[in-house]
C-alpha cells in the first residue's frame, strides 16, 4: 500500500498492511536524515517536507519550517516570539470583561477585517494543501481552518478574562461562537478537493494532565453543540474528522465520541490516556499516536521504544495511527525516532 491509501484504509475502519505512521516532525536531525541532506535557509521547506513524506505517512497541513529565533510585533501590538520550531503569541491585555465585549462587538460588526473572507481561505488553503502534498509525495491530514473559534479565542483573551466574559457576557461568546460556526460552514461548503483530503485535523485544547480546562457542563452546553454541527457538515462532505486536544479527557471522552469524531490525537499518555483502555471503551474509534515523547522518546533506549510501539500496536489493533502523544521534537535522539518508524514499518498485520 501507498501511504494514502493505508491511511484512508484505517479512516474508512479496514485493516491495511501495517500501521500507518502520523506525526509532526520537529527533529533537525531527523529531517536531516529522512531528506539525506543538510538543512538551509535557501532549502529547508524543501527539506522537510522532503523528509516527512520518507519518515511518515501523514502529518497535519500546518508544517512548520525552522526559523531564526526572533521576537515580531503584531499588527494588533502584541508580540510574536518565534523559537526554531515553534512560535508564542501573547495575548491581548483587557482590564476588565467590559472592554473584552466591545473588542468582541467590533469583530462582529466586521467579522471579516479580522479574520478574512472565509472563501479566499479556502482557495489559497486547497493551494497550499496541494502545495505540500506534492512536496511530500505522501498522505496529509487536513490543518482545519474551520472551526467554532473557541480554542483561538481563550488564547487571545487569555482564560482569565474568559471566565469573566462566560459569567458577565454569555450571549455574546455565544454569538461570537456562532459567527464562527457560520463562517465556517461556509469554508467547508466551498472545498473542492475533499477527494484529496484522507481526513481534516480539528483541534481544540480542552484539558490538562489532571482533567478538563473548563467546566464539563459549560462545554457541553456552549462548546460541543458548535463542534458537533461542524462535525455534521464535514462528514456531509465525506471527510472524516480527527480531533485533537492534549491532557485527560476522561471526563468528556464520552461527549467528544457523541460528537461524532472519527479519530482521536495525540492520545497523551503521562496525562493518563491509556491506548488499550481507549480500543477497550470504543472498537471503532481511529487511535493516532500514544507514543509517548515526554519521558519514553527522549530518554528510553531504543530498544525500549521499539517495545512499547510493538505492545501498542498489538493491543489497539489496526484502528490506529503510530505516532508520538505530540510531535517528534528536538529533544528525541535521531534512533529512537527511527525506532519509532522503523518498528511501525516492519510490523505487518496478517
Amino acid at each position: 500500500m501507498e501511504s494514502t491509501e493505508r491511511v484512508r484504509c484505517v479512516l474508512c475502519g479496514g485493516t491495511p498492511d501495517r500501521p500507518p505512521l502520523y506525526d509532526l516532525l520537529r527533529n533537525d536531525e531527523a529531517i536531516e536524515f529522512y531528506a539525506g541532506k543538510p538543512i538551509s535557509d535557501a532549502n529547508r521547506e524543501a527539506i522537510v517536507l522532503s523528509a516527512i513524506g520518507n519518515a511518515l505517512d501523514a502529518t497535519k497541513q500546518f508544517i512548520r519550517f525552522p526559523e531564526t529565533p526572533r521576537v515580531e510585533v503584531l499588527p494588533d501590538g502584541r508580540t510574536r516570539s518565534h523559537q526554531r520550531w515553534t512560535y508564542w503569541d501573547e495575548p491581548l491585555r483587557f482590564n476588565n470583561s467590559d472592554e473584552v465585549s466591545l473588542y468582541i462587538r467590533n469583530i462582529l460588526d466586521h467579522p471579516d477585517a479580522f479574520f478574512g473572507d472565509p472563501l479566499e481561505y479556502t482557495r489559497h488553503g486547497e493551494a497550499d494543501y496541494q502545495r505540500k502534498r506534492f512536496g511530500m509525495g505522501g498522505a496529509l491530514l487536513l490543518e482545519i481552518g474551520a472551526t467554532e473559534g473557541f480554542h483561538n479565542f481563550y488564547e487571545l483573551i487569555g482564560l482569565e478574562m474568559l471566565s469573566y466574559l462566560v459569567v458577565d457576557y454569555p450571549d455574546l461568546l455565544s454569538q461570537y461562537l456562532d459567527m464562527h460556526v457560520e463562517r465556517s460552514e461556509r469554508w467547508i461548503n466551498s472545498l473542492v478537493i475533499t477527494d484529496q483530503i484522507p481526513a481534516v485535523f480539528y483541534g481544540v485544547d480542552l484539558a490538562y494532565k489532571s482533567g478538563p480546562l473548563f467546566s464539563p457542563v459549560f462545554l457541553r452546553r456552549v462548546v460541543f453543540p458548535r463542534i458537533e454541527r461542524l462535525i455534521a457538515v464535514y462528514h456531509k462532505r465525506g471527510i472524516p474528522v480527527v480531533f485533537h486536544s492534549d491532557g485527560n479527557l476522561w471526563r468528556i471522552i464520552d461527549d467528544l465520541v457523541a460528537l461524532g469524531i472519527d479519530g482521536l490525537n495525540p492520545i497523551e499518555v503521562l496525562a493518563g490516556m491509556d491506548p488499550t483502555e481507549l480500543r477497550r471503551r470504543y472498537p471503532h474509534l481511529v487511535l493516532v499516536g500514544g507514543i509517548d515523547c515526554s519521558q519514553l522518546l527522549p530518554f528510553a533506549t531504543h530498544q525500549e521504544v521499539a517495545s512499547v510501539v510493538r505492545r501498542t500496536i498489538e493491543a489497539v489493533g489496526p484502528g490506529y495511527m503510530v505516532g508520538s502523544s505530540t510531535e517528534l521534537h528536538s529533544a528525541i535522539p535521531l534512533d529512537n525516532i527511527r525506532a519509532m518508524v522503523d518498528t511501525a514499518r516492519e510490523y505487518y498485520y496478517d
